[in-house]
């Protein structure tokens, strides 16, 4: 059994991956690539050694308990995992801060979490004056690693069903809240996430961060689970993303879909790759065009991967042991490219607005419970739409049956649905019939519904014109007027200033829709208007 196998919580892993180590003293369990080079690399002895020297400092020179929260600004580096599980370690819970945002957005998130202190990267070090003055303590994460201990760790125990992690998500409003999960959560995520890609020890590649829980779940939590073997990036370098690969013999690892196109412009392909067995995608919606593309220029087999942060981040996967056969019918040849199937121990339903329970077929919002189900929002409670057990996600979508059980699409978000003329029109396929005639256009066009007097809704389609538009943008407008008056765009708005994302690359939608609001008595046909 691996050290994750059945274990209650993150001490547990680490107790049993310490006995196991030195059984096998060299077996590596993490490493470290900056700019495509090795800067680092652990063994199972040493990197739990490592998380319990970070563990001590943080108990003995901060005074960190049992249950107390511990901000953690670092992007990907050689000592992120290891201060993440240290701080677990403990009992105390772990509140990543993104490193890409605003001195004002840390402090806004390490105060809502009540943080003690916070572990900040060197390069970091210098822009935290604002935590400074709010926080008990701020230390480097240099100095925890080099930590000389001076009694045992300070290990929590029985620890399953208490905070582990408080992941701040912003979603598509822009709201943050944060999602409290688990050590029960997270290695139930993990395990089933390990199980479903076969992984037996076998090396993963991560290069999300791990401030995010697709990282933290595909990635570290798997590589605990399967007391594999986790390669670590400080990001997407797409001139050596194949060469990690091939020299760590990766057998799997994951993307958010907007970065699938830098490894399409380098040629990477699978005759060259042969230890990867699938490359996962999620956190974003993938357009079909995108994975026909990408499966076709790398032979790479494609798995679409959905779920949310508060459910652990992961619900159900595409069939990963198929091959690129599998990635081609999933993702191909329905009308929406699929998001698998239900993870071990996770169940789904797709419901009506009245809270019924839909067939194959019928469209709905996806409803999942099962072991990786959140404790709640901080300070907040319980999320707004629980139904007994069941999780409301927000994402409409519907479900088909072939040989091996429910096959699962997302067709958008409820929240962003258009509701013309008492019609619900889903934005993501507005998007694509625009696309099928103006594919170079892929990721800076954003369909959203805007308050309209006579129609309650009407369409609007903004576009990113970093160059001022010209004749794509003119493409696309034709486009727009020839689809259907009922799912037609009436107002194109083209703007200099990026599409709003979260962190993740998914469109927040409702920080566009106040571009429309002197179109709310529009009539007539499509105009292209520069956005205010």
């Amino acid at each position: 059994m691996s050290p994750g196998g059945q274990a209650r919580d993150l001490a547990e892993v680490l107790a049993r991956a310490r006995h196991a180590a030195r059984a096998v003293p060299g077996r590596p369990a993490f490493t470290f690539y900056r700019a495509g080079k090795r800067t680092a690399r652990l063994s199972w002895y040493g990197f739990v050694a490592a998380i319990e020297r970070a563990a001590c400092a943080l108990a003995e020179r901060h005074g960190v308990k049992r249950g107390q929260r511990v901000a953690v600004l670092m992007a990907n580096n050689e000592r992120t995992p290891i201060v993440v599980l240290a701080i677990m370690a403990l009992g105390a819970v772990a509140v990543p801060l993104n490193p890409t945002l605003e001195p004002e957005d840390w402090r806004f998130v390490a105060l809502d979490s009540g943080s003690m202190g916070v572990v900040v990267a060197d390069e970091l070090r210098s822009k935290v004056e604002l935590l400074e003055h709010a926080l008990s303590f701020v230390c480097n994460d240099q100095e925890l690693c080099a930590h000389v201990p001076s009694g045992p760790v300070p290990y929590g125990h029985d620890l399953a069903h208490e905070p582990a992690v408080i992941l701040y998500t912003s979603g598509t409003t822009g709201q943050p809240k944060g999602v409290v999960l688990s050590h029960a959560n997270l290695l139930a995520n993990g395990r089933s996430m390990a199980r479903h890609f076969g992984l037996h020890g076998q090396a993963q590649l991560a290069v999300m961060p791990l401030y995010h829980a697709h990282a933290l779940g595909f990635g570290l939590m798997t590589m605990l689970a399967s007391h594999g073997h986790l390669v670590l990036t400080e990001g997407l370098n797409a001139f050596h993303w194949a060469e990690i690969i091939r020299v760590e013999r990766v057998h799997a690892t994951s993307l958010v879909p907007t970065l699938l196109p830098f490894l399409l412009k380098l040629r990477v392909h699978a005759l060259h790759l042969p230890s990867l067995k699938a490359l996962l995608v999620s956190s974003a919606p993938l357009s079909q065009q995108l994975a026909r593309d990408f499966i076709a220029g790398t032979d790479i087999p494609l798995v679409q991967g959905w779920g949310l942060s508060e459910y652990t981040n992961f619900a159900t996967c595409g069939d990963a042991d198929d091959g690129v056969e599998a990635s081609r019918r999933q993702l191909l040849t329905g009308e929406w490219p699929s998001i698998g199937r239900p993870l071990p121990g996770v169940q789904m339903q797709v419901r009506d607005a009245d809270g019924r329970v839909l067939a194959a077929g019928a469209r709905g919002e996806l409803f999942v419970r099962g072991p990786s189900r959140m404790l709640g929002y901080f300070r907040r409670g319980e999320p707004p739409r629980l139904q007994g057990d069941w999780l409301a996600t927000g994402d409409e979508g519907y479900f088909d049956v072939d040989e091996r059980g429910p096959l699962y699409f997302i067709t958008g978000r409820i929240k962003d649905l258009i509701i013309r003329d008492a019609e619900k029109l889903s934005p993501l396929a507005i998007e694509r019939r625009l696309l099928q005639g103006c594919p170079q256009l892929l990721g800076r066009v954003a369909v959203v519904g805007f308050t309209h007097a006579l129609h309650g809704e009407e369409i609007g389609a903004y576009v990113e014109t970093p160059d001022g538009g010209g004749e794509l943008v003119e493409r696309l407008l034709r486009c727009a007027q020839e689809l259907p008056n009922g799912v037609r765009p009436k107002v194109v708005l083209c703007g200099t200033h990026p599409i709003p994302r979260t962190n993740t690359g998914k469109v927040q939608r409702a920080r566009l829709k106040t571009l429309f609001d002197a179109y709310a008595t529009c009539s007539g046909p499509t105009v292209m208007e520069r956005a205010p």
